[in-house]
């Protein structure tokens, strides 16, 4: 009986250890390439600053905001598209960076300081919208 239980305390310790996560795909992207690594910085800073020491937390948003921002940018015309993303942008900016977000938009959008998840989900909202009234 005592093997019994180590055993299933083995394979729960285990099962524990590689269900455990991780950064995904998107976020491995962004912190590992070079040239666009710095907006991993920035969701990781934003991350930790809402959430301090909740580990799971701080993982689950730098997954999200970086899954969003390559999905956003990986779809959108931003000839097209670019008041309403503009818009998004502004309308989800973090708070303080606002006024920075109005000079770096143009210049470089791998600096932007916002919610990638809520962008995307307005400018998708949006672009769905236009045009439909």
């Amino acid at each position: 009986m005592k093997n019994f239980i180590i055993i299933i305390l083995m394979m729960l310790i285990t099962y524990c250890l590689i269900s455990s996560e991780g950064l995904n795909s998107a976020a491995s992207v962004l912190r590992n390439d070079g040239e666009i690594s710095v907006v991993y910085d920035i969701i990781k800073q934003h991350a930790v600053d809402k959430w301090v020491d909740d580990h799971e937390m701080i993982v689950y948003t730098i997954n999200n905001q970086c899954r969003s921002y390559l999905d956003l940018w990986g779809n959108v015309n931003v000839e097209a598209d670019y008041e309403i993303l503009h818009k998004a942008i502004l309308k989800w900016s973090h708070d303080g960076y606002l006024d920075y977000n109005l000079k770096v938009y143009i210049e470089d959008s791998k600096l932007l300081h916002c919610d990638w998840e809520m962008v995307e989900y307005n400018f998708n909202n949006q672009k769905s919208a236009k045009g439909r009234y």
